[in-house]
This record gives structure tokens, C-alpha cells and sequence, in this order.
């Protein structure tokens, strides 16, 4: 026996259509520190990540650092993920010092 559930239109996160391109609209890429969601490589799910470097061409990918409390900082090494992956985070969470932290320790700006 399977189970049914709805979902109401308003919690559903569109994926985008298109590539952003860097040059002709860079105020369509998530700044670098920024809190995103991610789909994560070979899975079907989407995991808050922290933007690492964005994409300077259209067909760039964005490097990010997910989430991961099995890291002594949090975050595993970050990975590339191709830009219609990557969505707005919708809890709007300012950064916290542990992202500033983490960058300081990498020698980093965010």
C-alpha cells in the first residue's frame, strides 16, 4: 500500500529555466558566501549549501560547500554543481559566524 501526499502550490521551488550569464546579468548569480539550496551530486535532493565561487560564464558551474556534520568545520569540500541546481534558500538565514569562521580558516574572503 502506497501513500498519497499534496502539496500546496505555494511550497513548491521552481527550478530555473535558463542559465544566468555572468556578463550580461551578473545580478542573477548568488554572491560568493552566500546561503543556498544545492541538488547534491547522485541524489534526488536538495541540501543548504554555502556559495564558494560563482559561475563567470554561462555555461560555469557554481562551487559550493554543503552542509556536512561528519567535517570538523561542517561543510564537505566543495563540489561543482551546474547553475539550474541551485536555488534561493528559502529560510532567508543571514550568515552565522560559524561561515565566517570557516572562510577565516581557509584564508578566504566571503
Amino acid at each position: 500500500m502506497s501513500r498519497r501526499y499534496s502539496l500546496s502550490c505555494s511550497k513548491v521551488i521552481p527550478l530555473p529555466k535558463w542559465k544566468a550569464n555572468p556578463i550580461t546579468n551578473p545580478e542573477a548569480i548568488f554572491n560568493k558566501g552566500s546561503t543556498v539550496l544545492a541538488l547534491y551530486p547522485q541524489t534526488t535532493c536538495f541540501y543548504k549549501a554555502i556559495v564558494d565561487e560563482i559561475p563567470t560564464h554561462i555555461h560555469d558551474e557554481y562551487s559550493l560547500y554543503f552542509e556536512d556534520s561528519s567535517y570538523p568545520e561542517g561543510y564537505a569540500p566543495a563540489i561543482k554543481i551546474p547553475q539550474r541546481y541551485v536555488i534561493q534558500c528559502p529560510d532567508k538565514e543571514a550568515m552565522t559566524s560559524k561561515h565566517l569562521d570557516r572562510s577565516k580558516k581557509r584564508g578566504k574572503k566571503l
